[in-house]
């Protein structure tokens, strides 16, 4: 797995990329569908009498086939007609029938017989047809999601457009942000709903990030910077304590070169091989870095217990074990004598990416009632709240998050993020560079000022921003989609190319970057490939505004709207 972070763009391969960026749109969809992302694990067989499989991404889907995923796991799937399905865990689909590939006669028909599965589907020209054990969904241009419970009850809810929900005992029509449920033998009802998008969180590509939250010291930016002013490097013990400042101030080049000097000194010290661990886990070195915990296990009392298993968890979440991730981190939450709040940060990111997002919620709550004074927490609760398009509410806490502490980092790119999203580009450089002056070393701001200059088209500035960032963070999640983004809008086609090439070649679900490729195939004229690279895309994250807009562009070109 690609560093150390865990959504829908790692562990995907989307895109294979070979030699070169066009490779994306090399492959002629051969059948009904293909597989374009997997994350965790997945099954596909030929037929219902056939033994199951291991599902590959980039395999293609026929009439007959059914695929299944694995606990903790996800896959995207893109049909020929362009309908776009995402299967939640434990989800099991059958592609039941399928147009002809002209698309002259025939339709789709699918059968989800457990599990959830969010929808989208555009320009089918007969519709489609979802089938689960109570009910029967048609489907006229949509974007829906699914669920088929335990006992065959199923539960649909409508974003946009419309779906006729039907079975032998009744037909309802659920119109946008709209619901309804069939049960076993009974007609379709509607249900009361408050927030629907809610529902669908876990289609979201939402990054699990557990080594932004660990922390040796403290958050305290001046408290750490008064403790690296009086810190000395005489024995090995000052040179891993001058090593855990650094690391909590992003400094992580210097602070290698601490927790290093320190080990030479004295191979036993406990914080040295717990930050050896963590510096390694931010390189994705997770043998390194398990090898470096089971030395720091052994040094008895001296051992920090809590950031131990927080590393471990971090490890798990490399690693995609995300039920052992989990469990580890409901275990550090269940503890006592908690010394910082990163379990409960933890936890709501590996619920946030699960969907659930009342608990994400809950377990931030949880947290501040142990730690009712750290930033982190309130803006933790902002993300959630962002997340769930509470613009309000995320800036209210945005605001708690820098009274209790004014130069606190996450609540400064907070507060850039929500003014960029709200379209106020100086108020997001504000906070952007605020930010940057509190943590020079860490990338988040430096990537928000390359945002807001891409969308600016503002090439000098974005350039220099987002090659910060990448500087710092090589394998951040969009950087290079960015970067190649900005060419793209000044017409260097070929640095833009190239930003791609490195963009997929690493992280083959790269929506920004194959939001950003079709972009640039659009600006050549080739509006099909275009709108390939646009749904993809919008497959991997539905919610990336940017997607939405170009592909409504290239849906106009094609002559579909």
């Amino acid at each position: 797995m690609n560093r150390w972070k865990l959504g829908a763009a790692c562990a995907i391969g989307a895109v294979l990329l070979v030699a070169a960026v066009p490779n994306v749109f090399a492959k002629t969809m051969a059948g009904a569908a293909e597989i374009m992302s997997l994350e965790g694990g997945g099954d596909v067989r030929e037929n219902e009498s056939l033994p199951w499989k291991p599902a590959l991404v980039k395999q293609d889907l026929f009439q007959g086939n059914l695929v299944r995923t694995a606990a903790y796991s996800r896959m995207g799937i893109l049909f020929r007609d362009r309908t776009q399905i995402r299967l939640r865990e434990r989800s099991v689909l059958l592609v039941k029938d399928i147009p002809d590939p002209a698309g002259r006669s025939g339709r789709t028909v699918l059968r989800l017989s457990s599990g959830r599965a969010w929808t989208q589907s555009k320009t089918v020209p007969r519709g489609l047809l979802l089938e689960t054990p109570s009910a029967t969904a048609a489907i006229r241009g949509t974007d829906w999601e699914l669920s088929v419970d335990a006992d065959g009850a199923s539960t649909i809810t409508v974003l946009s457009g419309e779906v006729e929900f039907s079975n032998d005992r009744g037909t309802l029509m659920v119109r946008r942000n709209e619901q309804a449920r069939a049960e076993m033998g009974k007609a379709p009802v509607k249900m009361v709903i408050v927030n629907p998008a809610e529902r669908v969180q876990w289609v979201t590509a939402y990054t699990v990030e557990p080594l932004r939250y660990l922390v040796f010291n403290s958050t305290q930016v001046d408290e750490l910077q008064r403790g690296l002013a009086n810190a000395r490097s005489d024995s090995a013990g000052q040179k891993a304590e001058q090593g855990s400042i650094l690391a909590d101030l992003g400094r992580w080049r210097e602070a290698e070169d601490q927790f290093t000097a320190a080990l030479s000194q004295d191979p036993a010290n406990g914080k040295a091989l717990s930050g050896m661990a963590f510096a390694s886990l931010r390189r994705g070195k997770v043998p390194e870095a398990e090898e470096y915990l089971r030395r720091a296990e052994q040094v008895g009392k001296q051992a920090d217990k809590e950031l131990i298993g927080l590393c471990r968890a971090a490890a798990f979440i490399q690693k995609e074990q995300i039920g052992a991730a989990t469990e580890l981190v409901e275990q550090l939450v269940r503890g006592t004598g908690q010394r910082q709040a990163a379990p409960w940060l933890v936890q709501s990111d590996l619920l946030l990416y699960a969907g659930e997002t009342a608990k994400a919620e809950q377990a931030i709550k949880a947290g501040l009632q142990r730690f009712p004074d750290s930033a982190l927490l309130y803006v933790q609760q902002g993300r959630i709240f962002l997340l769930s398009n509470r613009l309000d509410a995320a800036r209210q806490q945005a605001a708690q998050a820098l009274a209790k502490d004014g130069r606190s980092y996450g609540a400064l790119v907070l507060s850039g993020d929500l003014a960029r999203l709200e379209g106020d580009a100086a108020a997001a450089s504000e906070y952007y560079v605020r930010a940057a002056a509190v943590k020079p070393a860490d990338d988040r701001a430096w990537y928000g000022l390359g945002v807001v200059n891409t969308e600016k088209e503002d090439v000098g500035p974005g350039r220099k921003d987002l090659g910060r960032a990448l500087e710092l963070n090589p394998l951040g999640a969009g950087y290079q989609g960015q970067r190649g983004t900005l060419e793209t809008f000044a017409d260097n086609f070929s640095p833009a190319r190239e930003a791609y090439q490195a963009a997929l070649a690493a992280q083959p679900g790269d929506y920004v970057a194959l939001t950003g490729l079709g972009i640039l195939e659009m600006k050549r004229g080739n509006t099909e490939q275009a709108l390939d690279a646009f749904l993809r895309a919008e497959l991997l994250e539905p919610r990336y505004a940017r997607v939405h807009l170009y592909k409504a562009a290239a849906y106009y070109r094609l002559g579909y709207v």
